[in-house]
């Protein structure tokens, strides 16, 4: 019969198979590192998708609201034709529910715009999609104060004063575009068009290209964002097509 000591593990053995599991563990962790990365990127990019989708639903929200007066109808003023990005603001008739506390009506000033934002990207900056309110109240002292034929942008909807808001509704933004469809008189002020100055467009097209996050963080520049081989091979584009 073989003596006790002979059935035990040496030392050398239970060192062998300790660096064999530490091996083993740290191969694992760090396929679990690699998955959680990966894992996170899909899941930003999820996000942003998710961001864009929810910005363009608001932005058909407004616009199915548009509200139409003589000589006051939409502004849509383009911005950069490279990019093919473009300002547009609006009346429109929202709830209450849907507008700045204590709004006192209706028919409320809505604007979309893109802006660059020095801030973002680890201070290397990112354009975002700005959402422009004016609070009713607000909004009938400009419309009772604004000329009666074609006023102009900032005489209807001013950059900033009392019941302005501008929130920001996605970021990573290449572009957006909103081009209104059967619209009968054409200049830098987009009027309801026909002799009565009250008709409405038939549609209007809305688009919205956004970047995923893991492609920002390699821009360097603002002039990376605008490239049209970026443009193509990394931005999602989405169209709407909105009925007013």
């Amino acid at each position: 019969m073989k003596p006790r000591w002979a059935r035990s593990f040496t030392l050398v053995e239970l060192m062998a198979a300790m660096t064999v599991l530490a091996l083993l563990m740290v191969a694992m962790v760090a396929m679990l590192d690699q998955a959680m990365r990966g894992w996170r990127t899909a899941q930003k990019g999820i996000d942003g998708r998710r961001e864009a989708r929810t910005a363009l639903q608001m932005v058909q929200r407004d616009l199915s609201a548009l509200v139409i007066q003589p000589g006051r109808g939409i502004f849509n003023e383009t911005t950069n034709n490279n990019r093919k990005s473009s300002d547009l603001y609006f009346l429109a008739a929202l709830p209450t529910s849907a507008q700045a506390t204590n709004s006192g009506g209706d028919v409320c000033g809505v604007g979309y715009f893109v802006e660059w934002d020095p801030s973002l990207n680890e201070g290397r900056g990112a354009r975002v999609l700005r959402r422009y309110q004016q609070e009713a109240a607000q909004q009938f002292v400009r419309l009772q104060s604004a000329p009666t034929s074609n006023p102009s942008r900032t005489q209807l909807f001013p950059d900033s004063g009392p019941g302005i808001t501008v929130e920001t509704l996605a970021q990573n933004v290449s572009h957006f575009r909103a081009e209104i469809y059967q619209w009968t008189n054409n200049s830098n002020f987009q009027s309801a068009g026909g002799e009565d100055g009250v008709r409405r467009p038939a549609y209007l097209m809305v688009e919205l290209a956004a970047y995923d996050p893991q492609t920002v963080r390699s821009f360097q520049s603002q002039s990376d964002w605008d490239q049209s081989n970026n443009v193509t091979k990394f931005a999602r584009t989405y169209i709407w097509r909105v009925v007013p």
